[in-house]
């Protein structure tokens, strides 16, 4: 499913039925990153969005950099503010 196609409608519904995602709401939370955006819905089982980021925070998959998530692919990177 493409995320863009469906901005308000909900595309994702958490296994206990206890959260229910728009394309609109995952884009948020992936902070803009429409691309890791997609990434979440394609990956996403039966937990939450927010456990998915967590865990790619965690796990380096991802770093946050001027509060925006930046995809590292699990290699690790170091930012440095210039």
């Amino acid at each position: 499913m493409n995320i863009l196609e469906n901005l308000d409608s909900i595309v994702y519904t958490t296994e206990n039925n206890e959260n229910q995602y728009s394309g609109k709401q995952i884009i948020e939370l992936a902070k803009g990153n429409v691309q890791y955006a997609q990434i979440l819905l394609d990956r996403v089982e039966w937990q939450g969005i927010e456990t998915l980021i967590e865990e790619d925070l965690r796990e380096g998959e991802i770093v946050e950099f001027n509060n925006q998530y930046i995809m590292t692919g699990g290699i690790e990177i170091e930012i440095k503010e210039v």
